[in-house]
């Protein structure tokens, strides 16, 4: 508003050339044939008053003029101030909100590194227990193999145990026929079993 007034003459100046086109001897000269004196003066009293009349005019639309460019910079003012303080609001829930991610981020890298250290804890912990498996499967192993002997050796010493007692029933037969036949004379020599 102010730069569309701003080529605009200020009214005094204005009204001042009003009055100097309208003061009596300029109206005296333009004129080309002599008015009555009484008509003359009407004609100047007349031009004084239009001319006060447009100075308040004139006067009046300035005033009006720069109270709507005032009033429109208040406006136009109020209205930035409105802006800024929106903006440092939005500005301050930023600030806040950053802030939030920035320790949100911190808690997250913390619990992440805890996760990474209680996942290699427990890939140090799975490696000795994969050694502690292999070597309970190679104990496993050789357990199996000494039964597996054991059973092996059972096995012999029940044949063994077998074979005594079919050869102590086979003695016991023979000890008992003998018992069973009648003496002979001294003279003949007892028969020599032979050694199974």
């Amino acid at each position: 508003m102010i730069l569309a007034f701003r080529g605009l003459r200020p009214p005094v100046e204005k009204c001042r050339d009003h009055r100097d086109t309208c003061s009596e001897p300029a109206l005296i000269a333009k004129a080309t044939t002599p008015l009555p004196e009484a008509l003359a003066q009407d004609c100047v009293r007349l031009s004084a008053e239009v001319g006060q009349h447009f100075l308040s005019i004139v006067t009046s639309c300035w005033a009006a003029a720069w109270a709507d460019a005032a009033r429109s910079l208040r406006d136009e003012n109020l209205r930035q101030r409105t802006q800024i303080d929106r903006l440092e609001k939005d500005l301050f829930v930023s600030v806040e909100l950053t802030a939030q991610m920035e320790q949100q981020r911190s808690e997250i890298e913390c619990s992440l590194d805890t996760q990474i250290r209680g996942k290699s804890s427990l890939a140090e912990r799975c490696t000795s227990l994969q050694s502690a498996l292999r070597n309970a499967e190679s104990d496993l192993r050789s357990a199996q193999r000494v039964t597996e002997n054991l059973e092996r050796n059972q096995r012999q010493d029940r044949e063994d145990i077998r074979d005594f007692q079919t050869r102590i029933e086979a003695l016991v037969g023979e000890i008992a026929v003998l018992k069973a036949r009648p003496s002979e004379p001294t003279t003949q020599k007892p028969r020599r079993r032979k050694a199974s």
